[in-house]
């Protein structure tokens, strides 16, 4: 966390603090350490506001490290939330992706709206093979929601369009195909033609198996899609 906190602007950031007067009525907690402390939220999962203080006040001289003084309270975090103008972050945001485009390379895939799923229903869902339930998948399907997930290896099919592979690129995938539902419980929820994408895993050794309504992308953004969920 230190290490990824050093990567960050702290002159940028006092710039947009001055634009903003953020630090006006800090009630104790300068912006800096609000934003510290709702980083630490993100990369702990923390799920309340007691345990980012907590986890905070854990760190004890380490926090040093991250340019704060004294780990929040849970009140004054409480506090400060509500009150801090969030213009302030979303400043930074855009300060922070001017700073890093310039020294890195990114690869970007351009969609109208993309979720990892977690509980809420969009778009477009990017779901583990837990998620499978033929029903709500024609539901989305109906909602005109993308969805791709993985797909259980007790799931039996029929093959019906076999999918050209790409030449000189994307080796990694290994089979594109439309496929149907073969047991009539599954059909009857899932009337309509998947695609499956059958992807190698050069990390774990492994193969991967991907469904999808997706008809019209590659099969690579689609793989690539699924990575992106990790």
């Amino acid at each position: 966390f230190s290490q990824i906190i050093s990567n960050l602007n702290r002159v940028s950031f006092n710039r947009i603090v001055e634009r903003y007067k953020s630090d006006k009525h800090s009630k104790g907690i300068n912006s800096w350490t609000q934003f510290v402390s709702m980083l630490f939220c993100h990369f702990a999962k923390a799920i309340s506001l007691h345990e980012i203080s907590n986890g905070l006040r854990s760190a004890t001289g380490n926090l040093n490290h991250l340019g704060v003084t004294l780990a929040p309270s849970k009140s004054s975090l409480s506090y400060i939330n509500q009150h801090r103008d969030w213009h302030l972050f979303q400043g930074y945001y855009f300060a922070l992706l001017e700073q890093f485009s310039k020294t890195a390379t990114f690869k970007r895939i351009k969609f109208k709206n993309i979720f990892m799923l977690d509980a809420t229903v969009i778009s477009l869902v990017v779901a583990d093979r837990a998620y499978i339930d033929f029903k709500m998948l024609y539901l989305w399907q109906k909602q005109n929601t993308d969805f791709v997930i993985r797909l259980k290896k007790n799931i039996k099919y029929i093959s019906k369009t076999e999918f050209d592979l790409p030449t000189g690129k994307d080796q990694h995938i290994l089979m594109d195909e439309s496929i149907i539902m073969e047991t009539p419980k599954s059909y009857n929820e899932y009337p309509k033609r998947l695609r499956r994408v059958v992807v190698w895993d050069d990390i774990n050794k492994k193969t991967i198996e991907l469904i999808t309504n997706q008809m019209s992308w590659t099969a690579a953004t689609i793989a690539e899609l699924y990575k992106q969920r990790w």
